[in-house]
């Protein structure tokens, strides 16, 4: 479990926050967490510093923090396959979730009627429905590929990219997705007609659609930019391009620059995402 640093605070000696900004901002208003969130590097492997050995202790600010959760969840929510898990990074938000909402209440557990306490609350209501919605998420996807995901070996593709909970969720799901279809369809029809759908059958997220996505550290990808009827690039503009994936033997290395905005298929930049290269917008 992630370790965090505490401090006394009230809703009286802490400054007002600013309004809630929309879940979609790149940064939240956090200044009432404790100033310091430590977390051992090895459990957060997006904020893991340049230690080898992923031993040291990586201090990170609340702002850091909920700007890592938003980021997640955007990715998740626009990406159309199952990313790895971030149980680390929500149960670290969870528990600071659990004691701002202490600090924002009165001894008896009522909440304070202060406007400034009434902000608090506002804000760690709208980190807490990322914290969930990015769950749910995650939840309706394993729901449409747990077929998928539990006739392969080790779950194939998406070895590691699910908990042990998740894991369990998808083998009790198929399991009870088979047994109503076969008390209701397969033990009615005759016995040459009942049939199950294989692995290739079951459903699979398409790693063909296209998305959009902002570049965040310098890479390359095997894509090719389109192309007007005149040979020049069809970006929209300087820092947008549209790309699409060629067969191997045309493909051609693609610069990606910090900044920049693309439209790409998803195959050739899904490991560019779990790296933490491209943000998907």
């Amino acid at each position: 479990s992630l370790q965090v640093a505490q401090t006394d605070m009230s809703a009286e000696d802490s400054e007002p926050p600013p309004p809630p900004a929309p879940a979609s901002a790149a940064g939240a208003a956090v200044d009432d967490w404790p100033d310091e969130i430590s977390a051992r590097t090895d459990e957060v492997d997006s904020l893991a510093s340049d230690d080898p050995g992923g031993a040291n202790d990586l201090t990170v600010t609340p702002a850091e923090l909920i700007d890592e959760l938003l980021t997640a969840w955007c990715n998740e929510k626009l990406c159309p396959d199952l990313l790895p898990q971030r149980d680390d990074l929500v149960d670290c938000v969870r528990d600071q979730l659990e004691g701002m909402d202490r600090q924002v209440r009165l001894p008896g557990g009522r909440p304070t009627k202060d406007l400034a306490g009434y902000l608090h609350r506002l804000e760690l209501s709208r980190i807490r429905y990322v914290t969930t919605d990015l769950l749910r998420t995650r939840l309706a996807k394993i729901q449409s590929y747990a077929e998928s995901m539990t006739v392969g070996p080790n779950g194939g593709r998406w070895a590691g990219r699910l908990s042990k909970p998740e894991a369990d969720f998808a083998k009790t799901y198929v399991t009870s997705m088979h047994r109503h279809f076969d008390s209701l369809v397969l033990n009615k029809v005759p016995q040459f007609l009942r049939h199950r759908p294989t692995e290739l059958e079951a459903p699979r997220p398409n790693l063909d659609a296209f998305v959009f996505f902002r570049v965040r550290r310098p890479t390359t990808t095997a894509a090719t930019t389109s192309q007007d009827d005149n040979g020049a690039d069809g970006s929209a503009s300087a820092t947008t391009a549209v790309a699409s994936v060629k067969p191997a033997a045309e493909a051609a290395e693609v610069e990606l620059r910090p900044g920049e905005q693309h439209l790409m298929q998803f195959a050739p930049v899904e490991q560019l995402l779990i790296d933490d290269k491209i943000l998907l917008i």
